[in-house]
């Protein structure tokens, strides 16, 4: 992610802190305001009931006397007066006036209209105090409604909800203002300097576009903490470069000497042979001669004797056999006289005669000769692999295929054994290993191949893949002693 990404994510328009503060603040004041506003309606509501019901009680009290006697007098005008009169409180809605007596005809006065359902209905006995009783003539019906005090409650409502939503508004706003000042931009500076932080180069220190307070506060310890932090990951990150370059220049010594000594090994191997070939085995070879002319005079000596010379003569001979097979195994003479296909057929043979082991051999046709260290090194792969067969497998069968297609010859050599443990699998893989398969993987690398080691417990698989030249010129061209 880049400074532009960091500083993007953190300004106010992509969710920043000031935009989430701003959110919460207009919540929160929402809230609140709503509950105030909840609160002051209901203790209205509250007020305004209290009154109408005052009101009417009010009106019972003071009217029903007069509505006595204007009910004793049958007098409709004045009762129409009386009840005209209580209509005028406010929140009432309709009054009546209704005689209970057994006359037929009663007395019924009334004013206003009757509600259906009345928010509040009260009832009271008319009474007139004849010879010091009291005597019901009729009943008083008042019904209030609540429409004025609902329609005072929803402007209350709307007057409060206005101008406390516009003070809610100012007021997040500048906290918004305040935040994105004092805190947000500041972290949008720090976020686009820590997104470009490269550690391949001393980055400048942080430093925050405002007037330094009298006293460091949360973003001072923040600046400095990075600016510290930028300077210890610099100075970690040299240490680091010098201590990488120097463990590359000993690994590369390393391998150039692992390659010197693998260089040497074959040289000394290639010298050992010769004299082998041309100095142990040539004398063993005249002193043989020299044995079977001795052998042809021995007519004379005892059976004792001529049995130790014929002795003789058969030692010599396993003598020689196993210098030459010592000799070959060193290093073979097929491999400089005839090339790789003849000295993997050679030594296949006689590594099967030997270990008992079948091996099925799968080479080209044909072939052009490769650089002699080229070969060399293939040789050296197909022989290490199958002394590890022989020693460690415990496979009575060995597989090896060597294939050329688009300019890449592929080898291969597998087995049936038990497989390779995973530890040392894992090796092999990381280069680790003294001259075996490790060495000779950094070999075939150094001539431009790849080795590849697959096992489980079906067996495994050598695999080298050697891209070569098209025309044969290449390696005649290479030196050969």
């Amino acid at each position: 992610m880049t400074g532009d990404d960091l500083a993007r994510r953190a300004s106010p328009a992509h969710g920043g802190i000031g935009r989430r503060l701003l959110l919460r603040v207009l919540l929160f004041s929402s809230a609140v305001t709503l509950i105030l506003t909840l609160s002051q309606l209901y203790i209205g509501y509250r007020r305004d009931v209290e009154t109408i019901d005052r009101q009417i009680t009010a009106a019972e009290g003071s009217y029903r006397r007069s509505l006595g006697q204007g009910l004793w007098n049958l007098d409709a005008p004045q009762l129409e007066l009386q009840v005209d009169g209580i209509l005028q409180l406010p929140g009432i809605r309709f009054v009546e006036v209704r005689e209970t007596s057994d006359r037929e005809d009663l007395l019924v006065v009334s004013a206003g209209a009757r509600q259906s359902p009345a928010d509040v209905r009260r009832e009271f006995p008319v009474v007139h105090m004849n010879r010091g009783v009291d005597e019901r003539l009729g009943t008083l019906t008042i019904e209030a409604s609540f429409e004025d005090v609902y329609r005072r409650l929803f402007e209350t409502a709307i007057v409060i909800l206005i101008s406390q939503g516009a003070q809610t508004f100012v007021v997040s706003f500048f906290v918004f203002f305040i935040v994105d000042r004092l805190i947000t931009r500041h972290l949008v500076t720090a976020a686009t300097s820590l997104g470009g932080y490269d550690l391949r180069r001393s980055p400048a220190p942080l430093r925050l576009q405002r007037r330094a307070p009298p006293h460091g506060d949360e973003l001072d310890r923040l600046v400095g903490a990075f600016n510290d932090m930028s300077v210890e990951n610099s100075r970690l990150y040299h240490d680091l470069e010098d201590r990488e370059s120097t463990l590359q220049r000993q690994s590369n010594e390393l391998r150039s000497l692992a390659n010197r000594l693998m260089d040497a090994q074959d040289g000394e191997r290639r010298r050992i042979a010769t004299m082998l070939h041309e100095t142990t085995a040539q004398d063993l070879a005249a002193l043989k001669l020299l044995l079977t002319r001795l052998n042809r005079t021995t007519a004379h000596l005892p059976d004792e004797e001529r049995n130790a010379l014929d002795e003789s003569i058969a030692l010599a001979e396993q003598s020689m056999t196993e210098i030459r097979t010592v000799s070959y195994l060193l290093h073979p003479p097929f491999l400089d006289e005839a090339g790789l296909v003849l000295a993997l057929r050679w030594y296949v043979g006689g590594f099967a005669k030997r270990s008992g082991i079948t091996v099925d051999l799968e080479l080209p046709e044909s072939l052009e000769r490769l650089p002699l260290d080229t070969e060399t090194v293939l040789f050296r792969i197909v022989q290490e692999s199958l002394t590890n067969i022989h020693r460690h497998a415990g496979s009575q069968t060995a597989r090896i295929r060597m294939t050329r297609d688009a300019g890449t010859l592929v080898l291969e050599i597998a087995d049936q054994g038990r497989g390779i443990p995973s530890a040392s699998l894992e090796q092999l893989a990381g280069g680790a290993g003294g001259v075996g398969i490790a060495s000779m993987a950094e070999r075939i690398e150094q001539v431009g191949g790849h080795l590849e080691v697959v096992s489980s417990d079906q067996g495994t698989t050598v695999r080298v893949r050697l891209p070569i030249a098209g025309d044969r010129e290449a390696a005649i061209r290479s030196e050969r002693p």
